[in-house]
C-alpha cells in the first residue's frame, strides 16, 4: 500500500512526525523526497549533509516588487529532531523495501515504529562494529575433536 497525499503530508509536517514546516517541505520534494519511500535512496551521511548546505544556500527567487530581478530567499530550517527522524526513516524505509515489507502510514509513525526501530538498528550496529570472535578452521593439525573443543571454547 502506498501512503496517500495526506498521510505524506502529515509524515512530513506534523509535530509529532518529521516536524518540517510547510515551506521546508517543499524544498525537500525540491530536492527530490516527493514521497516516503524516496527517502530509501537517502541513507548515505553525505546526502543529508549535502541537502543541509542546500538549504543554506536556497536559489534565488523572482522580485515579486520588481519584475525581471531576482532576490535571495531566506534559508530552510530543519532542525537537529527533525534531520535525525529523517535519517532513521531513510534507513527504515531502506529496510522494509531490501525485506519486501509494505510501506504504510502506521509503519512510519515515530512514536510506535520508527523510534523502536531506530534503537534496534542501533544495537544491531553496535554489535556488527564490535570485534568478532574467529571461529576455528579444520585443518590438517586440528582435526574435528579438537575443532570441536575449540569452538565450544
Amino acid at each position: 500500500m502506498v501512503l496517500t497525499g495526506p498521510q505524506t503530508t502529515a509524515f512530513y509536517t506534523d509535530a509529532a512526525q518529521m516536524a518540517l514546516s510547510a515551506r521546508t517541505r517543499g524544498y525537500l520534494q525540491g530536492e527530490g523526497i516527493t514521497s516516503v519511500d524516496d527517502l530509501a535512496e537517502f541513507t548515505e551521511k553525505d546526502c543529508w549533509k549535502q541537502i543541509l548546505e542546500n538549504c543554506k544556500y536556497p536559489p534565488r527567487i523572482p522580485d515579486p516588487a520588481n519584475p525581471g530581478a531576482m532576490i535571495q530567499q531566506e534559508s530552510f530550517r530543519i532542525s537537529a529532531k527533525s534531520i535525525m527522524r529523517l535519517k532513521v526513516a531513510a534507513i527504515a524505509v531502506e529496510y522494509y523495501a531490501a525485506t519486501d515489507r509494505p510501506l504504510t502510514a502506521g509503519a512510519v509513525v515515530w512514536n510506535s515504529r520508527l523510534k523502536n526501530f531506530q534503537t534496534q538498528w542501533k544495537a544491531i550496529m553496535d554489535l556488527k562494529e564490535k570485534d568478532p570472535q574467529d571461529c576455528p578452521l579444520i585443518t590438517k593439525n586440528i582435526g574435528v575433536v579438537k575443532w570441536l573443543e575449540a569452538f565450544e571454547t
